[in-house]
């Protein structure tokens, strides 16, 4: 009998905890912080020189693929919260260092264009040079 129980339960308890860990949202809105940590500390490790550009760009792309699939999960539920806009560089920048290193610039464009690929990231860019056009007080794109 108790292994029929261990047996029926297994899979049932399988089940619930994959549902938990995927849909949760206390479970996600920790998830979520773990990995805005995670590309925190992949910045340090870029920025003291312990990875490359490209690999830092690669897994922040990453995270940010997963982070946006389940930031739903970050809302009150009560349709009313609006969004929130927040520059990356001040989300990813880990505490210590400053968001206006040179470097940063460069990983963020690298990570945008792996997030949104070649072709998008060019016609985001475009797009942003026409606004500049019509506002010329607003600073230039890096190049």
């Amino acid at each position: 009998m108790k292994l029929i129980i261990a047996v029926i339960s297994l899979p049932v308890v399988t089940i619930l905890a994959r549902l938990a860990w995927y849909r949760w949202p206390p479970l996600i809105r920790y998830l979520l912080k773990r990995n805005h940590r995670g590309m925190q500390n992949a910045v340090r490790r870029y920025l003291i020189g312990q990875r490359d550009l490209d690999s830092v760009a690669t897994e922040l792309a990453r995270r940010m693929k997963w982070e946006e699939s389940r930031g739903w999960a970050m809302s009150d539920g009560n349709g009313k919260e609006g969004g929130s806009l927040t520059a990356w560089v001040l989300r990813v920048t880990p505490t210590g260092f400053s968001s206006l290193d040179p470097r940063l610039v460069s990983l963020e464009e690298r990570t945008f264009m792996l997030y949104w690929g070649p072709k998008r990231y060019g016609e985001i860019q475009e797009r942003v040079r026409q606004m500049q056009r019509h506002r010329p007080d607003t600073p230039p794109l890096p190049q």
